[in-house]
């Protein structure tokens, strides 16, 4: 699969309804020299380079799965799967980390309440 803009918007709009804005994705440009970079509304987490749009992928998918599981709701089989893709041993060290930042995150706002 490949993980585009198109995947990532629609990635950070899942995880900001089901968490009820706790996760934004702020905007989206181009940068010279490494591609498109994906700027978190909240944390100010910049993504870019070669697997930028992976990383944005799979925070937001990670935020929005730990989450859904946190507060019982049920995780579209299309997030699950893409999520999986995410975090398998193929991918780069830095897409699994965004996924393992994207899912710390959410277990601390949620318990937090922040």
């Amino acid at each position: 699969m490949r993980f585009t803009e198109t995947v990532v918007r629609r990635a950070a709009e899942w995880a900001r309804k089901v968490t009820g804005g706790k996760f934004t994705l702020q905007a989206v440009g181009g940068n010279i020299g490494h591609g498109v970079r994906y700027i978190d509304g909240v944390q100010q987490l910049v993504r870019l380079g070669r697997y930028g749009a992976r990383e944005a992928a799979a925070y937001y998918l990670a935020a929005g799965v730990k989450w859904a599981e946190l507060s019982g709701v049920e995780v579209p089989e299309e997030w699950a799967r893409n999520l999986a893709v995410l975090t398998g041993d193929r991918q780069p060290r830095s897409v699994r980390g965004a996924a393992a930042e994207g899912e710390s995150t959410a277990r601390y706002r949620f318990e937090s309440g922040r």
